[in-house]
């Protein structure tokens, strides 16, 4: 995936070309899933500016912004959540973004979470 790969210009390529923001790999993550968990913050923005669902669920029920806290991205969570990502979005299993944050000791995007509403 050339999101993954923080590779702007091939996945502005692709997305010219019919390619969907809506597909999936195998594990259900979608190009903003990707982006989000590796730090690509270009990519991210790339793809909400071309309309990507923040809140399209993997198949463990992760948004993209769990995905962004688990790449310890601040950056990349903030921009998710001043687009309008939920910051109490639950997973399958019930984890928050800020459960999430809390439990691999992301304390400043914990702070952030809670700061803007997180419970």
């Amino acid at each position: 995936m050339a999101a993954r790969r923080g590779d702007i210009q091939l996945l502005q390529s692709l997305l010219h070309n019919g390619a969907s923001l809506d597909a999936r790999d195998q594990h259900g993550l979608t190009a903003l899933h990707a982006a989000a968990f590796k730090r690509h913050k270009e990519v991210v923005d790339l793809l909400l500016e071309l309309g990507a669902n923040l809140e399209w669920q993997d198949n463990d029920g992760h948004v993209p912004l769990h995905l962004a806290v688990e790449g310890g991205s601040l950056e990349t969570v903030k921009t998710l959540i001043y687009n309008g990502a939920n910051v109490n979005a639950k997973s399958k299993r019930g984890a928050t973004p800020l459960y999430m944050a809390k439990a691999i000791g992301c304390d400043e995007i914990s702070e952030f979470l809670v700061y803007k509403g997180a419970s």
